[in-house]
């Protein structure tokens, strides 16, 4: 048996750790993906280096309190991007992008959400 000796703050530090692994957002085993392309509601041209922000909501049973976690992406060249969390989470995904209106949805990740087809207006 391997036996090691941990500071005070040590045995502290490493419960953290593991309830960070484990109350997170995107670490499980049964993941949940948001995928979808973003494009100029008029043109429907794809846009490029859009903002996609996802503040991930978990309830942390220790803590009784909601956690947030914020994960920022771009889309790519042809407007698309994709996200993975864990499934049971609350997800509000805020889209910009440069001289448009942003957009925001608010999702509860139960089952995969197949692809969304955002249309951004100008401003």
């Amino acid at each position: 048996m391997l036996k090691f000796k941990l500071p005070i703050g040590g045995r502290y530090l490493i419960h953290l750790s593991l309830l960070y692994l484990i109350a997170s957002c995107n670490i499980n085993h049964e993941q949940i993906v948001i995928a979808g392309t973003v494009t100029d509601v008029t043109t429907n041209q794809p846009l490029m280096d859009a903002t996609v922000i996802a503040n991930c909501m978990f309830y942390d049973s220790k803590l009784v309190d909601y956690d947030i976690e914020e994960d920022t992406v771009k889309t790519d060249s042809a407007g698309k991007f994709e996200l993975n969390f864990k499934k049971g989470v609350t997800v509000e995904l805020k889209i910009r992008a440069l001289g448009y209106l942003e957009k925001e949805y608010l999702f509860n990740l139960e089952s995969n959400i197949k692809y969304l087809q955002i249309q951004l207006e100008s401003d």
